[in-house]
């Protein structure tokens, strides 16, 4: 691993080390050649951290020693997950490992008809869908805005943004008619819509 004009130069050597540069790629913008910004540098420290035969150049062992903390969560969106990095801090301060716990629950609902399963009448399920992975500290990127509610709620620093290059064409050239008016329900789900700008609006048969 080498720096050089503030970008990091990742050079693979087997099979393993390609895999591992690979897991991360959905969150961490690679360019040609295993060749990325330095300012990710926080993205990959624990996967540097796991692979201890790695050489690294002398520019690349200032970079790192010359590193300061930061207490900045980063939220990664991705087109279908995005990714929460709390940098260890949920296990410093109460604060943040209450954030954690906070968006779980709000990224989570009771599946209707779950009284009726085997598993909940044994007691081996709650009934509960978690949208929130706490082992990857992921979310459906729809649900962004109900981190960033939790994390403004507290008043923790955050910064966010895209590992995509461009956001999703619309599949679709729709136009207004503007003859039909729509009924106050339709609006309200129009609104939703340019609102969190993704998501699915469940609409039952009738709903126009």
């Amino acid at each position: 691993m080498d720096v050089k004009n503030d970008f990091l130069i990742v050079q693979p050597t087997d099979k393993k080390e390609t895999n591992l540069l690979r897991k991360v790629a959905d969150f961490v913008p690679f360019q040609e050649g295993w060749t990325i910004p330095c300012t990710y540098i926080y993205q990959l420290r624990e996967l540097f951290k796991s692979i201890k035969t790695w050489e690294r150049s002398d520019s690349f062992n200032k970079f790192i020693k010359d590193l300061k903390p930061q207490e900045t969560v980063e939220i990664k969106c991705g087109v279908i997950k995005s990714h929460i990095d709390f940098k260890g801090l949920d296990r410093k301060f109460p604060a943040y490992s209450e954030a954690k716990k906070n968006i779980d629950k709000a990224c989570s609902y009771f599946m209707l008809g779950a009284q009726n399963s085997n598993m909940y009448k044994k007691g081996l399920w709650d009934g509960i869908i978690r949208l929130y992975d706490s082992r990857f500290n992921s979310v459906p990127t729809g649900l962004i805005y109900l981190v960033e509610e939790e994390l403004n709620r507290r008043k923790i620093k955050y910064v966010k943004y895209n590992t995509y290059n461009d956001s999703p064409k619309p599949e679709f050239d729709w136009e207004v008619n503007k003859v039909i008016i729509p009924d106050i329900y339709q609006i309200e789900a129009i609104n939703s819509g340019l609102r969190y700008k993704r998501g699915v609006i469940k609409s039952p048969t009738g709903f126009g």
